[in-house]
């Protein structure tokens, strides 16, 4: 889907309670590679996502910078996921790794990892964005590519989850927060509308979760 329209974004927050549950064990993404939110000079042959145990594959899969499905094999080798493109990548502008997994606890996890080829182009000014409650916040990085997101919070971590039509597999940015201001920041690796839920969450515990819809612009 192609938009030429000027980044718009919504949103909306939402103040949750958070009860103690019972943990239950299954398999994490330990690292990526090329690692997630990430700039290089040259595309890869291979994307490889790692696990923090082997995992069953589902279904996985590569997508250009159109959001369209990119022609690929994916093997799993333990707890390493390989997954290589058809073709060469060098015409690509993004790239995004998606994949679905089941652990040994029967535990079925999702995800997705996208990062940059090339020289990114010039991010531009903050953009101020209105939050409800009030909470002032600001965008850098109007198209597609990468981006980061800050909010006025005393969130010392937390998590930025997107998704979208193409990408219903989540895409991560991780949270750190300093002095007043949480900030996180990736790359958004196509045009048209995606879902923003941010998890802020302060050094005592409390837990903010602030939702959007953003327009990315080609």
């Amino acid at each position: 889907m192609r938009h030429r329209t000027p980044l718009v974004l919504a949103l909306g927050s939402l103040l949750i309670a958070v009860t103690p549950g019972v943990a239950h064990a299954h398999a994490d993404v330990v690292r990526t590679s090329p690692r997630n939110g990430s700039v290089v000079a040259t595309a890869p042959k291979a994307v490889t996502v790692t696990f923090s145990e082997p995992v069953e594959l589902d279904s996985a899969r590569l997508i250009g910078a159109d959001g369209v499905e990119l022609a690929s094999s994916a093997v799993m080798s333990g707890a390493v996921l390989t997954l290589t493109a058809k073709a060469p990548l060098s015409g690509q502008r993004t790239i995004t790794a998606a994949w679905t997994v089941t652990s040994d606890d029967g535990h079925q996890v999702n995800g997705s990892s996208a990062f940059m080829v090339g020289q990114p182009p010039e991010i531009g000014p903050p953009v101020a964005l209105t939050t409800t409650p009030a909470i002032p916040a600001t965008l850098r990085g109007q198209r597609i590519g990468r981006m980061s997101v800050t909010f006025a919070s005393k969130a010392s971590s937390g998590q930025i989850q997107w998704t979208s039509a193409q990408l219903p597999e989540p895409l991560n940015w991780q949270v750190t927060g300093r002095k007043g201001r949480a900030t996180a920041s990736g790359v958004l690796p196509f045009a048209g509308p995606w879902t923003m839920q941010a998890t802020l969450v302060s050094a005592n515990g409390a837990v903010m979760v602030v939702r959007s819809r953003v327009e990315v612009a080609r």
